[in-house]
């Protein structure tokens, strides 16, 4: 290749840069701005939440009910005393759950306070101050 040639060559591949550059700079200016990521909320599923009725056994429960309505050809007062049932059933499992929620949270507290012992004095400090942004989550 003589001297010209490497001119040009050099002379297009320093163009095909500057274009590719540039292009790139305009494309981040000129497009919009990603969106910011929604706020995490930490939420508990609604099943979960003790203090609130659980739609999904009530829906459980009216579903069975009318299963048996057309099943067994119940009467009104029959299902009313299903109902019942059902309601006492609720409460059972209500219970059951406040019980386990909070052996739950026992269970982990016991096991943050095992892990945390194993560990070194500035891990330990990480431990707990990941486990506390976790909370805020």
């Amino acid at each position: 290749m003589n001297t010209i040639s490497l001119k040009i060559l050099a002379s297009l591949i320093a163009l095909f840069g500057l274009g590719a550059g540039s292009g790139y700079v305009v494309a981040k200016r000129t497009s919009p701005a990603p969106p910011a990521p929604p706020a995490r909320v930490a939420t508990i599923p609604l099943g979960m939440r003790t203090n609130l009725p659980n739609r999904y056994f009530a829906r459980w429960s009216d579903r069975r009910i009318a299963e048996y309505r057309q099943l067994l050809n119940l009467t009104p007062s029959q299902e009313a005393a299903l109902r019942t049932h059902f309601e006492a059933l609720a409460a059972d499992y209500d219970s059951l759950r406040a019980d386990i929620r909070a052996r739950m949270t026992q269970a982990l507290v016991r096991a943050n306070a095992d892990i945390a012992r194993d560990l070194t004095p500035e891990q330990r400090r990480i431990f707990w101050q990941h486990l506390k942004e976790k909370a805020k989550e």
